[in-house]
């Protein structure tokens, strides 16, 4: 705290404001808890549709924490049920980022003149960045066919209706992206984005602080990890991420 009296910032109080900000969330994400206090998830997996995953007795080893029960399902319902334009945008990247297994903030980069239809499939396969790997995929995103509300085709029908097909006000370099609207935001403000809209829809307090968008990737993961169609090789490679043996 010495820093913002020192004279050399004096001019530059929102340089020290934002490092201030910065080194708060460092700090909070490296922190960790006393070995003897009883551990606690920072992001419970957040599974698409708990209610048709019960009869199976897969996915739910608890519910919460005693909690009410929060999956995608009713995080999507709440949005279509409140449909604006704001609420538009988040269905169409939360859906998107589902079904891309949870990649971050890297649909940001999805655009439409690197995208193709894939009749074979009946699909459309974007081009994904993977900003780790410094990288691109093919990333497939089929039609749900159990649930509207999850499908990504639907939610990008419903981003659309709302006037984000309307490019004459996006500056000429952001046109050809998906969501132009992102490209105003900080990269690392993208994800907390997505957070801050997933909690406003969960009305226990104690439960939402568990809920984020990485747990949007550990429910889409832990989804194909019990699917028996699917082998570790074809998982990893769904998400693009890699195995030790590769």
């Amino acid at each position: 705290m010495k820093f913002s009296s020192y004279p050399c910032f004096h001019d530059a109080p929102l340089w020290f404001t934002d490092m201030k900000h910065r080194f708060d969330k460092e700090c909070k994400c490296s922190s960790m808890q006393h070995p003897n206090v009883s551990e606690e998830r920072k992001s419970q997996p957040l599974y698409s549709d708990l209610e048709a995953t019960s009869n199976l007795n897969r996915l739910i080893r608890q519910k919460y924490a005693g909690n009410d029960v929060v999956d995608l399902v009713k995080v999507a319902m709440h949005w279509v049920k409140n449909i604006n334009e704001k609420n538009s945008q988040v269905l169409a990247e939360t859906m998107l980022i589902y079904h891309g297994v949870g990649r971050g903030s890297e649909h940001v980069f999805l655009r439409y003149s690197e995208a193709a239809w894939v009749p074979f499939f009946e699909a459309i396969d974007f081009d994904w960045a993977i900003i780790k790997q410094l990288s691109h995929k093919c990333m497939l995103f089929f039609c749900h066919r159990d649930r509207y509300c999850l499908c990504p085709y639907f939610a990008l029908g419903v981003f659309f209706l709302f006037g984000c097909l309307w490019r004459e006000t996006t500056k000429e370099t952001a046109k050809d992206f998906v969501f132009p609207h992102l490209h105003s935001f900080l990269n690392d403000s993208i994800a907390a984005r997505i957070t801050s809209n997933i909690r406003a829809t969960i009305q226990n307090r104690e439960h939402r602080k568990y809920v984020s968008s990485r747990s949007i990737r550990k429910g889409a993961m832990g989804e194909n990890r019990v699917n028996q169609n699917l082998t570790i090789k074809q998982e990893y490679a769904h998400s693009t991420h890699w195995t030790r043996d590769e």
